[in-house]
């Protein structure tokens, strides 16, 4: 209430002036200002800045050259050039100058990310700049956590990728082993078997030398025989041709406890299939030597989404994974076809398997499939090692990348990604005219939009502070390479 009884909705609304909101500002303290002279040198600076560059007083600061002060390097330390610092430009020009990201040089050598907005203003009769910036620190280190996610879940996911291409490529080998031993070993048996069988229905062993033919012909057959079991154990040739239910179908007939299969007829992906048959095997090989059961059974449903196999007996119950053992290497293949294995065995209540397995590939597994979005990916590979750029390039190519081409230097680098224009680009960080940043900087100039990934043979400390500045994806290390997904990266 003012003048005696005027209420404060009839308040009249006060002008501010430009000069009224500048020394709030400044006397505030909270936001840091700079201004700056028309010689470049520091004319005032405010507490929040002082505090937040470092300093005691404003007296260090006042009258030293701006530039010169926090702004002469970059934050992987090499110069930064007057002459090429963007507000030096902008406020000779009399141009205001908005900065989302930029690094000043504290006190102690320090870099502070921090976003500038600077404003042509008199000072002293001539014109100056007048500069507030803000603290960036959590955001960089925000970006910096994400970037390392990124990297971690691409080198995740490659593991898991490469885990399952070993599991396959394994199941493809026993396969073709179990057909050279019935093309080859088990065929060449046979036809020993039928020679000493004609021989003698046919009457042309004599009788002193009948006994040996026998015995010859009794261990042909118990040759044909075990070699049978042993292909059987290495990849049965009926989970190849008929499917889980007459495989396992088999497993039951050969065990010495009566076991109930109930598993539809219906066929999946072979590494699904192998998982779950040598789960089964596995459990039932267990049932027969340590769960003194009476009965076990073993069941398979599926959905849309996953597989789901139990193998339950009556038994003794106590059954512990070890390291080492047929359980513990049973969940190694079932995670690697992303599946889960969930045993219980509490004494005296038998032993319950549950084996889930999904129908779909997950998402990070994906690296494998040669579907049509990897092949749009084209990758020029810029190193001066020729023969890294010959393994890189098999194993960009075996992961499903157009090889775009191969350069030697930097130079000749911009040049065909300019010409070109690769999707992604894998850049060494050394190569003899110039470094992978000044390749980055010439192609952000020259609006190449490829995913550059920078590499290094040797053990480099590179900022990520370097990385964003020249638009880069990520750094890894040449050794690290063969264990990321590139695909997370590249495309």
């Amino acid at each position: 209430m003012t003048n005696g009884g005027t209420r404060s909705g009839q308040l009249r609304r006060r002008s501010w002036s430009a000069a009224d909101v500048q020394e709030a500002l400044v006397i505030s303290g909270q936001i840091p200002l700079w201004l700056v002279d028309g010689d470049d040198r520091i004319a005032f600076v405010n507490e929040a800045a002082v505090r937040l560059l470092g300093y005691h007083s404003d007296d260090e600061l006042i009258g030293r050259p701006s530039h010169d002060t926090v702004h002469w390097k970059h934050p992987d330390g090499s110069p930064f050039p007057a002459e090429d610092c963007p507000i030096t430009h902008a406020t000779r020009r009399g141009e205001p100058v908005v900065i989302e990201r930029d690094w000043w040089v504290r006190k102690d050598g320090s870099m502070l990310p921090i976003s500038i907005h600077c404003v042509q203003m008199e000072i002293d009769g001539r014109m100056g700049t007048a500069m507030t910036f803000h603290d960036q620190t959590a955001s960089v280190q925000a970006e910096n956590e994400r970037r390392a996610l990124e990297v971690q879940r691409a080198r995740l996911a490659e593991v898991r990728a490469s885990r399952t291409r070993i599991v396959e490529a394994g199941d493809a080998q026993r396969r073709r082993v179990v057909r050279d031993l019935h093309d080859g070993a088990q065929a060449s048996l046979v036809r020993v078997v039928l020679a000493l069988r004609i021989a003698l229905d046919g009457g042309g062993v004599s009788g002193e030398v009948r006994p040996m033919v026998d015995e010859a012909l009794e261990n042909a057959g118990s040759a044909i025989d075990e070699l049978r079991e042993l292909a059987h154990g290495i990849h049965p040739a009926a989970l190849t041709q008929h499917g889980l239910a007459s495989a396992i179908e088999g497993l039951a007939e050969r065990a010495p406890v009566p076991v109930v299969v109930e598993i539809p007829r219906e066929r999946y992906a072979d590494s699904v299939e192998s998982a779950a048959y040598f789960v089964a095997s596995e459990a039932l090989t267990n049932v027969a030597k340590y769960a003194r059961a009476s009965t076990a059974r073993v069941t398979l449903t599926d959905t849309d989404s996953q597989l789901v196999l139990t193998v339950d007996d009556d038994g003794v119950g106590g059954a512990r994974p070890s390291a080492g053992g047929g359980l513990a290497g049973l969940a190694d293949r079932v995670a690697a076809v992303e599946g889960t294995i969930h045993l219980t065995s509490d004494p005296g209540e038998g032993t319950h398997i549950r084996v889930e397995i999904p129908l779909t590939p997950a998402p990070e597994s994906a690296a494998t499939a040669g579907d049509d979005s990897r092949s749009e990916a084209s990758v020029l590979i810029v190193d001066d090692d020729a023969k890294f750029r010959a393994l890189a390039g098999i194993m960009l190519r075996s992961r499903g990348f157009e090889i775009l081409g191969e350069s030697s230097d930097a130079a000749s680098a911009v040049a065909m990604a300019v010409e070109h224009r690769p999707t992604a680009i894998v850049l060494d960080l050394n190569l003899p005219d110039h470094d992978g940043f000044w390749v980055a900087q010439r192609l952000n100039e020259a609006g190449v939009g490829a995913r550059i990934l920078l590499t290094s043979s040797m053990a480099t400390d590179v900022l990520p502070s370097a990385l964003d500045r020249h638009g880069i994806v990520a750094f890894i290390s040449k050794a690290e390479l063969p264990t990321t997904d590139l695909s997370a990266l590249l495309r």
